[in-house]
């Protein structure tokens, strides 16, 4: 509608709309995350179904971590064998992990201090390429201002020196 000029965030795939162009910056890789001392640590081999005995919480519907979340438990989701706690609050998720057994499928930046901390750890499961894209959204006919293109350009010079975790 030409509220607003960009939206920088995790990108949908497809665009919304025909309307919107979407520019990647970064895409993280996903890793399930749980605490520090999990008991699937100390497990040897890491199997999906070990991951479906233990409850989640994870990213409302909607959102493209969870379309990822819903592709790898699509059986388990379908007969209900899930326990789920739904949010988009960063603080609640952290908060759940660092006091339940639960895990969270996650771009690991997003949890960065509380891993390097060693409060919450990346869990040994191999989730192949799963990334969640990060970038720019931008009206197809839009724009930008001196100021506003200044800004696209130091979001692309960050993107570059950005590490891979």
């Amino acid at each position: 509608q030409g509220d607003l000029d960009m939206v920088v965030g995790a990108l949908r795939h497809p665009a919304p709309t025909e309307l919107i162009t979407q520019r990647e910056l970064i895409a993280p890789p996903l890793a399930v995350i749980g605490r520090a001392g999990h008991p699937l640590l100390s497990e040897s081999d890491i199997t999906l179904e070990k991951l479906t005995t233990y409850p989640w919480v994870i990213p409302r519907q909607g959102t493209p971590t969870r379309q990822f979340f819903d592709q790898l438990f699509t059986s388990s989701i379908a007969e209900n064998q899930l326990s789920l706690v739904e949010t988009t609050s960063h603080i609640l998720t952290r908060e759940v992990l660092l006091g339940s057994d639960r895990l969270t499928l996650v771009s690991r930046h997003q949890l960065e201090h509380e891993l390097k901390e060693g409060v919450l750890t990346v869990i040994p499961y191999a989730l192949g390429d799963m990334r969640r894209s990060i970038g720019y959204m931008v009206r197809r006919d839009w724009e930008a201002t001196a100021s506003q293109q200044k800004f696209i350009e130091i979001l692309n010079r960050a993107a570059e020196d950005y590490p891979d975790l």
